[in-house]
């Protein structure tokens, strides 16, 4: 058992810590969103960097870096750095935060439609894979493109 589940004695705490934040994120987007972006930065770059700090302690602790192909530490070490750039750039930051979280959905969106392919591949379910991955695709896309005009949609999206 890693030492930051020893010592909280709860399984599982990163994930349930990570859920809970995005949730209470979303509620304060959707409830403040005109309050919010004056202080978008720091709501976003801050709720990134306690979500990857607990990534990165979890990944030390389960010593991921020794197994080949596992991506949770370089993973969790970006996303620290992107949160400081975040918060540092302050309100210039908006149209990094709008192209970072395309490129993050991109991502996002390929692996579910790659995840469809293989269920169909498989006859096993595919379509709800399918439908999410080109969501998230085309939203993605037109943050990646737009990210000034687009990052306000992205911002009451995120909050749903």
């Amino acid at each position: 058992m890693g030492i930051l589940k020893k010592w909280l004695k709860l399984e599982g705490l990163p994930l349930v810590a990570q859920r809970l934040l995005f949730f209470f994120c979303g509620l304060l987007i959707i409830s403040m969103s005109r309050e919010l972006t004056t202080y978008v930065h720091y709501v976003v770059g801050g709720m990134m960097f306690i979500v990857c700090m607990l990534m990165l302690v979890s990944s030390l602790q389960e010593q991921s870096y020794r197994r080949e192909g596992d991506h949770s530490l370089p993973t969790a070490v970006v996303g620290v750095i992107l949160a400081c750039i975040i918060i540092v750039r302050q309100h210039g930051a908006i149209p990094f935060i709008a192209v970072a979280w395309g490129i993050n959905g991109l991502r996002g969106g390929i692996e579910s439609i790659s995840h469809a392919l293989y269920a169909a591949g498989h006859k096993e379910p595919w379509i709800g894979h399918l439908v999410h991955g080109l969501f998230e695709t085309v939203l993605a896309l037109m943050l990646v493109f737009d990210p000034q005009e687009k990052i306000g949609e992205h911002i009451v999206i995120l909050g749903l």
